[in-house]
């Protein structure tokens, strides 16, 4: 199927950088996804909640910037550096509709890494794929990131992702002593690049 190429691609891109691939559960922990991102409890509407789990993971993740900030977290006494990355599903609810909508997301984490490091690395990925990209800065920028190191990635008029710098407070929520930069990306809208 043309998305699980395109899939392929992106990897071979990213590996070919020195990136290693990482897999995670599609579950997470409300701490995880929500305490420890510095998300305010009233954000966690649009969140999948699992009944009756027999453990702390009780939410189908909304990103993959938490669980790649986990990962970080697991490894804090591997040598350095750590640069990582997923392609994977996310899953969120329409607000509307109350609909579980899942689609494929890539997130890359960079550790230590700065916001020039990942924008090098942004811009070299669309390159390879022959997509043209702007990067603005956010009108709202998430809490996770660093006022002013972040931008939203767009393709003409779509907002396909961010990239920045993991503010230091997130960063000692995940006993992380490195500067980490990360971007993540809707792989939807890139699929639709491919007809």
């Amino acid at each position: 199927d043309k998305n699980e190429i395109i899939k392929r691609k992106i990897s071979e891109i990213l590996t070919g950088t020195g990136l290693l691939e990482v897999s995670n559960y599609h579950l997470t922990s409300k701490n995880d996804q929500f305490t420890k991102m510095g998300i305010p409890e009233k954000q966690e509407k649009n969140a999948v909640f699992v009944e009756n789990s027999k453990t702390d993971f009780t939410v189908l993740r909304k990103d993959l910037t938490h669980y790649l900030l986990k990962n970080l977290s697991d490894n804090v006494d591997v040598e350095y550096p750590h640069k990582i990355f997923e392609i994977g599903k996310i899953f969120n609810v329409q607000s509307k509709t109350d609909a579980i909508t899942e689609q494929t997301s890539l997130a890359i984490a960079l550790a230590p890494g700065n916001f020039t490091d990942m924008k090098q690395i942004g811009e070299y990925l669309f390159s390879m794929l022959g997509i043209k990209i702007i990067m603005i800065e956010p009108e709202s920028i998430p809490a996770h990131f660093i006022d002013g190191r972040a931008v939203e990635i767009k393709i003409g008029n779509s907002t396909i992702g961010l990239l920045g710098e993991i503010h230091p407070k997130i960063l000692r929520n995940w006993k992380i002593k490195m500067p980490v930069a990360i971007l993540e990306l809707d792989l939807e809208e890139i699929f639709n690049k491919f007809i």
